[in-house]
């Protein structure tokens, strides 16, 4: 028997309750963030004849994020179709959900998007212990000299499950900006099955990382079964690590894959890493391919178990699952 959840019928209680993937109780309100397009009208007709009033839904996705209350644990339920916003966000409501409805699938089609220049980050998630599933971040503007990041967490403790973050440029990338996620100063966060960057991430010349973490006294972060792709440049790396982040990196059976084919290039390390102030990043059954090594010189943090060679050798990786 379906509990009723918040401000739901049993009938929507059911629906949103199969999209978290657990009973939720002991929750506010929930919200939803429908497209606007006439293909999904269907989306909004569905909310009205179940009784959603006009404060619970809307095609705004800063609109309906300013509705939710934190600290009680409201939840965003996003609909499929591309919610593109034309100016910066940032998400500072602690305990609150964000979860798409187009789930088990790679780039969800639960998104949120901007194509307006300059845009970065596109969002900035400063709240604390939310859970972010199912929702592709998706920066797509002309991004060779702008539209650099498409998400910045600086808030504790959230978790993001089947997420994507991809930062997909129309030119090629001309600066040394450009991240598919990037980390300040936060510590506790999670990520399983998430995909970070994107096979077609080109950074040209630049030299532009898929991941950046750029805080200080914070850590720690873990990545269970994620993909990290890109960056298509000698230049560039999977993963950038400024000195005194503090905490451990662990990314546990995930793949880091650097497509070669094309214009893409092989890079020249998939890992630039400061061996000052930083607890250690550890490669726990992973797969990687398309850099030459792992690092250009031996940081001294960077783990790795089943490597064929030094550190500073080739990427023999053997990983087992």
């Amino acid at each position: 028997m379906t509990k009723r959840v918040g401000n739901l019928s049993t009938e929507l209680s059911s629906f949103v309750q199969a999209q978290a993937g657990a009973a939720m109780f002991g929750m506010g309100d929930v919200y939803f963030l429908a497209p606007a397009t006439s293909s999904t009208s269907q989306f909004k007709r569905m909310l009205q004849a179940n009784g959603v009033t006009e404060s619970h839904y809307s095609s705004n996705v800063k609109e309906i994020y300013a509705a939710m209350t934190e600290g009680r644990n409201d939840t965003l339920i996003v609909f499929p179709g591309s919610n593109a916003t034309t100016e910066a966000l940032t998400w500072d409501k602690r305990y609150t959900n964000v979860i798409g409805t187009h789930t088990g699938a790679m780039n969800q089609r639960s998104r949120i998007t901007c194509a307006t220049a300059s845009v970065t980050p596109m969002v900035t998630i400063s709240d604390e212990g939310s859970l972010y599933k199912n929702i592709l971040f998706s920066q797509e503007g002309d991004s060779a000299t702008g539209n650099a990041v498409p998400v910045y967490v600086t808030g504790h403790r959230p978790v993001f499950e089947n997420c994507g973050f991809r930062n997909i440029s129309a030119t090629g990338i001309t600066d040394n900006s450009h991240r598919s996620l990037k980390i300040g100063s936060a510590y506790d966060i999670t990520f399983r099955n998430c995909q970070i960057g994107e096979t077609s991430y080109d950074a040209d010349s630049a030299a532009s990382t898929v991941i950046e973490f750029s805080g200080t006294d914070a850590g720690k972060y873990l990545f269970y079964d994620c993909m990290i792709l890109g960056a298509g440049a000698a230049s560039g790396t999977w993963v950038t690590q400024g000195a005194n982040v503090g905490g451990f990196t662990l990314f546990d059976r995930c793949l880091f894959h650097n497509s070669t084919i094309s214009s893409l290039d092989m890079m020249t390390q998939g890992f630039s890493l400061s061996g000052t102030g930083n607890d250690g990043v550890f490669l726990k059954n992973c797969f990687l391919n398309g850099a030459t090594d792992l690092e250009s010189s031996d940081s001294g943090v960077l783990f790795v178990d089943n490597v064929g060679g030094a550190a500073t050798g080739g990427l023999a990786i053997l990983g087992t699952w």
